[in-house]
């Protein structure tokens, strides 16, 4: 069994989305897919991620609920939807092809980060291969994307993982940061934008309500980023709610 630092060696464009939950829209949008439906020029030398890690310290247990009480882990095998939404002729599906769980982490369960007791999920790690399907007004277009699952804090996986591995993290994703029922709200996402440099962020997909707030963030002494909009994502497509959600070139 290999550990996440050996899984993940080899993927050079990492996109990690904190309190996720179970949405996975940034397959959708951050792919090339969407840069081209869009008319949405790259950067030159830009790559779009070849790797979306996703963390959440409920986990499976709680976001998948009736499927986890039935096959416990088994539940993650090819064939699992996990997205099957439909609005209108529209629809997202997002399936695995192939999974590989990974060896647990060892981190403590941090009470003071939550309001709820730790699950059997916690500290898991899962390495998917995914097919994701789009029909948009009757066009099908179909793609593959890697998946990193873990479930821990999103605090204690930067410090004692991202941090220690070197691990660069080229997108940055925060939507509905803390909003769920798992009590993220209690620390304020202007640290992950604050640590831009640490992370090797270089795009930061945001609600502007974030970034706002860590421009007024008095508490750290970390550098706020110079930042560059560059797209703004229609957010009720997104989390079915009004905060307007941009796409950030970092500038410096």
């Amino acid at each position: 069994m290999r550990t996440t630092e050996e899984a993940i060696r080899q993927y050079k464009h990492i996109c990690w989305y904190p309190s996720a939950g179970r949405d996975f829209r940034p397959l959708l949008f951050l792919s090339d897919w969407y840069c081209r439906k869009n008319g949405l020029d790259l950067d030159e030398g830009q790559e779009m991620p070849d790797l979306y890690i996703f963390t959440d310290y409920v986990g499976f247990p709680v976001w998948f609920g009736d499927e986890y009480e039935k096959e416990g882990f088994d539940f993650l095998k090819p064939g699992f939807h996990l997205i099957e939404n439909e609005y209108y002729s529209n629809s997202t599906k997002i399936t695995i092809k192939c999974v590989e769980r990974l060896v647990d982490f060892r981190f403590s369960f941090d009470r003071n980060l939550a309001c709820m007791d730790s699950t059997p999920a916690y500290n898991s790690s899962f390495l998917m291969e995914v097919e994701v399907e789009s029909k948009l007004e009757g066009v099908v277009t179909t793609y593959d994307a890697t998946v990193l699952y873990i479930t821990a804090f999103n605090e204690t996986l930067y410090r004692e993982f991202i941090l220690r591995h070197h691990i660069k993290v080229e997108y940055q994703v925060l939507v509905r940061y803390g909003e769920g029922m798992g009590g993220g709200a209690r620390i304020h996402p202007s640290w992950i934008i604050r640590s831009y440099r640490e992370l090797g962020t270089k795009y930061l997909i945001s609600e502007l309500r974030y970034v706002e707030e860590a421009r007024e963030d008095e508490s750290t002494d970390k550098p706020m980023p110079v930042l560059e909009k560059i797209y703004s994502i229609n957010a009720k497509q997104w989390s079915q709610h009004d905060a307007e959600i941009g796409w950030h070139r970092v500038i410096k």
